[in-house]
């Protein structure tokens, strides 16, 4: 752990008296009149898609290729195995303030953070200060699908079309390219617009907005995190507000932020350091419980602050950093900074010990050997005979 880290640690200590000190003196920030308006009940409708068919794309590809996919996209492929919990969701929704945009659990607030989703999703080299917006006068969606599925323009319009208010193409439409196509690297493409589409932005059963794609054609440019927490925000809030609605944001990875801070809080590992460690991964060998929302709902209205396992993401690289532990190794790290620091120290401790005993007994090895020499050269090794004259000579001697 390095300086810069501790000094962190200290850093986030102050941040957060300092948040309890202005809450204090200023108080809410709602007006002192305010009523809320929210319905008492919440009905919550999920799009419930299809994903075996790019479970199995997922799964057949070969070591290589998933680490070119991850490379690339991070790992949104392991969301297609995280099961929606039903019960949970429409739990955190009934939860759900939209005045402040966070979870009121008992006395603890609560809200995703663009760290947190960024970093649970693993991805590598995103520009944290570039958010997607729609641009003023963006490409025609022929153009667009011709890009991404590498097809001619002829093949792509046939491929368009609307529902509601907004263009787009159904699954079906990309799912015979998915195994199919020539390009190795347009199949990757299209397995991950199809995740995107289908699993993060489902907003349509089997189909995929025009939008999804025009945000799909500048990642590598900006950070996808941001959008995904919109969606989610809008959808919470508008629910709230309702009393019911369609969530449009990814249920999936709403329940693996929830469990990365509820349950069960992990030993300190060192294996969260390593750039192989995987949130998503570790997430999928868990045993989680099957609760109805009634039961979730009385948990979460009876958490306390020791049932919370909190982390921060401070230390986020700026721009021309260098030799700085990024925000993805802050949320690696399932124990608090605290309790990494004081595991680091102890592990130093211990390999101090370690080489204080070798030199030690190394020095204890060269003093024998030394006492033995000098008790050769000093006659000391005689027989019993000598031993026994050399006595009663001493003997006479004193007598």
């Amino acid at each position: 752990m390095s300086k810069g880290s501790i000094i962190k640690v200290e850093d986030n200590l102050k941040v957060r008296e300092w948040s309890r000190s202005i809450q204090k003196q200023k108080g809410d920030s709602l007006a002192a009149d305010h009523e809320s308006t929210l319905s008492e009940f919440t009905h919550v409708h999920l799009t419930h898609n299809n994903l075996q068919e790019l479970k199995e794309a997922w799964d057949q590809l070969g070591m290589d290729m998933k680490q070119i996919f991850q490379s690339m996209y991070g790992d949104i492929a392991y969301l297609l195995n995280v099961e929606v919990d039903l019960g949970l969701i429409r739990a955190l929704t009934q939860l759900w303030s939209p005045s402040y945009s966070c979870f009121t659990f008992n006395q603890l607030d609560m809200t995703p953070t663009i760290e947190e989703y960024t970093a649970l999703l693993h991805l590598k080299g995103v520009k944290l200060d570039q958010v997607y917006t729609k641009a003023h006068k963006p490409d025609p969606l022929v153009e667009k699908l011709m890009k991404l599925a590498g097809m001619g323009k002829a093949w792509a319009g046939k491929q368009i079309h609307k529902r509601g208010n907004s263009e787009g193409i159904t699954w079906n439409s990309l799912r015979s390219l998915l195994r199919s196509h020539p390009d190795p690297d347009k199949s990757l493409d299209i397995l991950a617009v199809g995740i995107y589409g289908l699993v993060i932005f489902p907003k349509s059963l089997g189909y995929i907005e025009a939008a999804v794609i025009d945000m799909f054609g500048e990642l590598g440019k900006i950070n996808p995190a941001p959008t995904m927490l919109a969606e989610t925000f809008r959808s919470l809030s508008n629910f709230r507000k309702k009393g019911g609605g369609h969530f449009v944001g990814c249920a999936q990875l709403l329940k693996v932020w929830f469990h990365s801070h509820y349950g069960e809080k992990p030993k300190p590992t060192l294996h969260a350091f390593t750039d192989e460690y995987s949130p998503l991964g570790e997430f999928l060998k868990k045993k989680l419980p099957n609760f109805t929302k009634d039961k979730w709902i009385a948990i979460l209205r009876n958490l306390r602050d020791e049932d919370v396992k909190w982390r921060g993401f401070d230390n986020i690289p700026l721009p021309e950093q260098k030799n700085v532990i990024s925000f993805e190794e802050h949320l690696k790290v399932v124990p608090t900074e605290v309790e990494v620091v004081r595991h680091d120290c102890e592990l130093r401790n211990v390999e101090k010990e370690r080489d204080q005993l070798a030199e030690d007994f190394t020095d204890l090895q060269a003093s024998h050997q030394k006492i033995q020499g000098k008790l050769k050269v000093a006659g000391m090794r005689k027989t019993t005979e000598e031993w026994e004259r050399e006595l009663r000579e001493q003997e006479m001697e004193a007598g």
